[in-house]
């Protein structure tokens, strides 16, 4: 018995319908199935998507890693919706962020530099709050094609904010990083998303989120729970509103934020829970 397994909705989903129909009289059962993020779901991010109709009714079982997904690709493909099931992904426990250093604000994100990811809007916000004399800094783990663009405007505008950009680092630096460095809050304002391992990252360590509301962010980031969603057209003047809020919150009700942060990514975002379950739902294919 043999599952093929495609990660992406993809190409490498393509090959695997391949190799089920070269393969599949020679073993006793053979299934296909595919996972789905975000560029392999939302056809308008991408303009068009190949052979995606064929793709889904191809494969046995999709996966996709938020309900938004799912109700997205069952709403496109009716006649599969039978075959479309939700499957988060979740992350594992590295331990719990220290706690708050009193004399500032330390503000984190974590994305690849690009486009999407809109860190540019981050730039702009702290900009705007740079001259209120607030103790805040910011750390973005990460690189790509807009690193020196976004280090360049750092250094002409950002004069009175600490700064750091890491450029790419390792994924096991990233949670280093959590578990060594005080974080208040974590940011994501990108125009597009699935639903965000960086989030699941964040949280995990008890660290509220502010993110805008795309794709599956809702499922990962409930208002007042484990932080708060922003429109996806947002201003820099709101996100920089929003972040001072935060500053503004007395300790205590944010030992309590950061108590309910780690408990959402318990009840829904641990990894040994959800691929458990998901190994379980494989079995019975």
């Amino acid at each position: 018995e043999v599952v093929l397994y495609s990660y992406w909705l993809y190409v490498t989903a393509q090959v695997a319908i391949y190799l089920k129909k070269q393969f599949q009289s020679r073993v006793k059962k053979m299934v296909c199935i595919a996972r789905a993020h975000g560029f392999d779901i939302y056809e308008e991010l991408r303009g068009y998507l190949p052979f995606q109709q064929q793709l889904v009714e191809a494969v046995d079982k999709v996966y996709p890693c938020s309900e938004n997904g799912t109700e997205y690709l069952q709403a496109k493909f009716p006649a599969c919706a039978g075959k479309i099931e939700t499957a988060y992904l979740g992350t594992y426990d590295h331990g719990l962020n220290p706690d708050a250093d009193k004399n500032s604000f330390h503000i984190v994100s974590c994305s690849r530099m690009a486009k999407v990811k809109r860190i540019d809007l981050i730039v702009d916000a702290l900009n705007l709050l740079q001259n209120e004399n607030l103790p805040v800094k910011w750390t973005h783990l990460g690189g790509g094609d807009l690193l020196e663009h976004i280090r360049g405007r750092v250094n002409q505008e950002l004069n009175h904010i600490q700064v750091e950009l890491t450029g790419m680092i390792p994924n096991k630096e990233v949670y280093s990083f959590y578990q060594n460095h005080p974080v208040d809050l974590f940011v994501n304002v990108s125009s597009s998303e699935g639903l965000p391992v960086s989030i699941m990252e964040a949280i995990s360590f008890g660290i509220p989120v502010l993110a805008t509301d795309v794709g599956g962010t809702s499922e990962i980031v409930e208002n007042s729970v484990d932080g708060n969603l922003i429109p996806v057209d947002f201003k820099p003047e709101e996100l920089a509103e929003r972040i001072k809020e935060y500053i503004q919150i007395p300790s205590e009700e944010m030992k309590a934020l950061r108590t309910t942060t780690r408990g959402l990514w318990k009840e829904r975002f641990q990894a040994v829970r959800n691929y458990d379950l998901f190994a379980k739902n494989l079995l019975k294919l």
